[in-house]
């Protein structure tokens, strides 16, 4: 066989690779978004239209399946959190990194219950969620004055306040509308910079 032809074969296994691995990829966040935090290879061979060995074949350690997740929903929502932020003082400034992490709390939940799900069997995902959480630390020490930085108390405060899992206390127990997850954490930041 000429080495073009045995080239093209080659790009075109390549290329079927690479369909079924977005397909897949693609697949597990869907069910993800629906709900199923911990959908399994039959589950996600289905929505993707691809044969089980396809999906064992294509990951066949979930911790692999885990890195390609973790790389989309860093695509999708690093570029959100990483935006310049808006406002003339570093109070203004705290309320909007608050507004731009409830639109980000709001799409994200999914794959956070995922990954916390996952965690406990995932090196890979606990290594993710620190850097998360480093991040979101980070972003907000680059905001407050050294004499809010500087008392653990009410930085700490601030950033629990400002946190997913206190978000999701209010999502989850209370049966509250967004708006007025929105309002409760608001009250709770302002009342917070009060202290400062």
């Amino acid at each position: 066989m000429p080495n073009t032809a045995l080239a093209t074969e080659s790009d075109g296994r390549k290329q079927r690779t690479n369909d079924s691995r977005l397909k897949i990829v693609e697949a597990m966040l869907q069910l993800i978004r629906e709900g199923n935090i911990a959908p399994s290879a039959e589950q996600v061979a289905s929505k993707a239209q691809v044969g089980l060995r396809t999906v064992f074949r294509r990951f066949n350690e979930m911790e692999l399946l885990f890195r390609e997740l973790a790389s989309e929903i860093h695509r999708t929502f690093s570029p959100e959190l990483h935006k310049p932020i808006v406002g003339d003082t570093w109070q203004e400034k705290l309320l909007d990194v608050l507004d731009r992490k409830l639109n980000i709390y709001e799409k994200v939940h999914p794959f956070r219950e995922a990954a916390k799900y996952h965690m406990h069997t995932s090196e890979f995902i606990q290594k993710d969620t620190e850097y998360w959480q480093k991040t979101e630390k980070m972003i907000l020490q680059s905001i407050l004055p050294q004499k809010v930085k500087s008392c653990p108390i009410l930085f700490n405060a601030l950033n629990t306040c400002l946190g997913y899992e206190y978000w999701l206390s209010l999502n989850a127990n209370n049966g509250l509308s967004k708006q007025q997850i929105s309002q409760t954490m608001t009250l709770a930041v302002t009342s917070l910079l009060k202290e400062a």
